[in-house]
């Protein structure tokens, strides 16, 4: 291999002295994640700029170009047959390593192994190392081809190299809808929130990310867009700011939101997209707000309850009068239906739940549940002296 290395850097450098270059002009294919040159010191150079990529599972698609031998494909359909062990191209996840085969289509012995390529024990097939791609293929009719100027320590004359930027792949698009969220910020509508999150897929972190939501499925008139630089999966619609419809989403409608997020690298992912179905809710869900006195609860006391809280009464949003029922444990009093009731905690010691759900004439409902510390009863004393 020594030998063949040699007459590669030799020829390399005759041509560089020869005013070789690399034409700037370069013809680029959207959905590639492979770019640059590679070289064959018989060959010539080996372009990546046709669209050649590596998908999520690793599997290599699409074509290189050298103008000696012409199209090289990657693609499986061009590859079976191959001379030995698994044809597909694939990049290992495990070692970072490509493995199997490409082959120039103009000669059906076109074969150019990726890897591995085991000599002496060392492995010199193709490796992707931190989004370059290093070492070497070889063909038997192309010879040894160089993924990579440092193979030769020939950056400073020629800075030739096949980079990889990591797909981004998004998947399963989630909505999560809490129709009781009072309190909460922010708020798309009276007491809603809608959480939207994905899953992320790629080898370099996420940089950022868009979100639109749209009454259309088609996405012609959206009602918001965002662009949020962050590697969170994750979004709590907040629609402040906006100046759409009040900042709120609205009730009866089927809204569609689609997310598009970008890597490290620079890399965009495909918009995957699902829905935020408000169409069995009509108006706001009630609000449910509490308070009790006295704070500290002893057994044995009595403790008053009300559906308020510092001037705030809890109230439906469809101008119905509220239901109220109290759910208490460990009291003399199981339930109420009351807005004040009185309760007695009899065991000191407890912890006892209570809880309020409050419901509108639609049968919309929220609830709140709180535990509580019930104390015992210790009489004022002081010492008295005998004398």
């Amino acid at each position: 291999m020594s030998k063949k290395i040699t007459v590669f850097f030799l020829l390399l450098l005759f041509l560089l002295v020869g005013s070789f270059f690399i034409s700037d002009e370069k013809i680029s294919a959207d959905e590639s994640n492979l770019t640059g040159y590679a070289w064959s010191p018989y060959y010539g150079w080996i372009s990546f700029y046709y669209g050649t990529s590596i998908d999520a599972t690793g599997l290599l698609t699409g074509y290189a170009w050298a103008d000696s031998v012409g199209w090289i494909s990657f693609n499986p359909a061009d590859l079976t047959g191959c001379p030995s062990g698994s044809c597909n191209a694939r990049l290992d996840s495990s070692t970072d390593r490509l493995v199997g085969w490409a082959r120039y289509i103009s000669d059906a012995n076109g074969w150019i192994q990726l890897g591995p390529i085991v000599i002496g024990g060392t492995d010199y097939g193709v490796k992707n190392n931190n989004g370059e791609m290093i070492n070497y293929a070889w063909s038997d009719n192309l010879g040894w081809i160089s993924f990579n100027c440092s193979n030769n320590s020939e950056c400073g004359v020629s800075n030739y190299k096949v980079q990889y930027s990591s797909p981004v792949i998004l998947s399963n698009p989630q909505t999560s809808i809490n129709y009781c969220s009072h309190g909460s910020f922010p708020l798309v509508n009276d007491g809603l929130s809608v959480i939207l999150s994905w899953d992320y897929f790629s080898e370099s972190p996420q940089y950022s990310y868009t979100i639109e939501i749209s009454p259309n499925s088609n996405f012609d008139s959206n009602v918001f867009s965002i662009t949020i630089y962050s590697a969170s999966t994750s979004y709590v619609v907040n629609l402040e700011g906006s100046s759409w419809n009040d900042e709120k989403l609205n009730w009866s409608t089927l809204y569609y939101w689609r997310v598009k997020a970008e890597n490290d690298e620079g890399r965009q992912s495909s918009w995957i997209s699902s829905t935020i179905d408000l169409r069995s809710k009509t108006h706001g869900s009630p609000l449910v707000i509490y308070s009790y006195e006295p704070k500290k609860i002893l057994a044995g006391r009595p403790v008053n309850f009300e559906a308020q809280k510092d001037g705030v009464v809890s109230q439906t949003y469809n101008a119905s009068s509220p239901t109220y029922l109290w759910t208490f444990t460990e009291a003399t009093l199981e339930t109420s239906s009351d807005f004040d009731p009185i309760v007695v905690f009899n065991t000191y010691g407890t912890t006892p739940t209570i809880k309020l759900r409050v419901t509108d004439s639609a049968g919309y409902y929220c609830e709140k549940t709180e535990m509580l510390d019930v104390g015992g009863f210790n009489p004022i004393w002081k010492d008295v002296s005998p004398f």
